[in-house]
């Protein structure tokens, strides 16, 4: 009985560390994918500027 308390234990552990993986690669994904649209839109922002500064000089 033992054993198998241990075993189980043992595998839910591994099931935790798993979902854990998941998570932080879904997670890094989406900070990934964040990044990029803050990226995007600061060059949309200094291109806007930049067209602003050059329609009023």
């Amino acid at each position: 009985m033992t054993s198998v308390f241990y075993e189980d234990i043992h595998l839910n552990n591994d099931s935790l560390k798993s979902i854990q993986k998941c998570e932080e690669s879904s997670k890094s994904e989406r900070r990934l994918e964040l990044d990029r649209q803050r990226k995007d839109t600061m060059q949309r922002i200094a291109k806007l500027r930049k067209e602003k500064e050059e329609a009023s000089a």
